[in-house]
């Protein structure tokens, strides 16, 4: 078997797992809309994270063009961990990050940036029913990035859309 054979089954085992965990109309409506916010907002990666309240953690249900180091590291986050979707998640309202090197908080995930090759970053919360907010939804620039009004706009959209869309499959 080759190193990529190899690494392709250890990436679907855990997206399997992620996959399980978060619930599979989410992960099928986070998969859209991480794709719809990368062609608006012009990014290269992705991510879709819902928080699972009994873990007390956002988890990944959708990612695109991330390999496994990456997925690994983020596969459940802390918000307070100084990741830019967990401040997101805290503060409730986009976060956005021009260069990761230059951000401190963000220091401890800055091995797990470089290998995987983005230094901005997009993160904003996908709110649902009652003020709740579901999870939050990223895009990565492999550059460093400054975030237009129409970008922001475009990553809110797709955010406010996946909130309402998941909040109508799960009544």
């Amino acid at each position: 078997m080759s190193d990529f054979q190899a690494e392709l089954r250890e990436l679907e085992a855990l997206s399997g797992a992620t996959i399980r965990e978060a619930d599979e109309d989410f992960h099928r409506l986070a998969d859209a809309a991480i794709g719809q916010a990368l062609h608006d907002c012009g990014a290269q990666f992705g991510i879709t994270q819902h928080y699972n309240i009994s873990a007390g953690a956002l988890v990944i249900a959708s990612q695109r063009n991330f390999r496994i180091p990456f997925l690994k590291h983020f596969s459940t986050s802390v918000p307070g961990d100084g990741t830019v979707h967990g401040r997101a998640f805290e503060s409730r309202s986009q976060v956005a990050v021009e260069d990761v090197r230059y951000d401190p908080d963000y220091a401890p995930h800055l091995p797990v940036a470089e290998e995987a090759g983005f230094r901005a970053v997009l993160s904003t919360p996908v709110p649902g029913a009652d003020n709740a907010i579901l999870g939050v939804l990223s895009v990565y620039y492999a550059k460093p990035h400054h975030f237009t009004p129409e970008e922001r706009q475009a990553a809110q959209k797709a955010a406010c859309n996946l909130g309402r869309q998941w909040t109508g499959v799960s009544r």
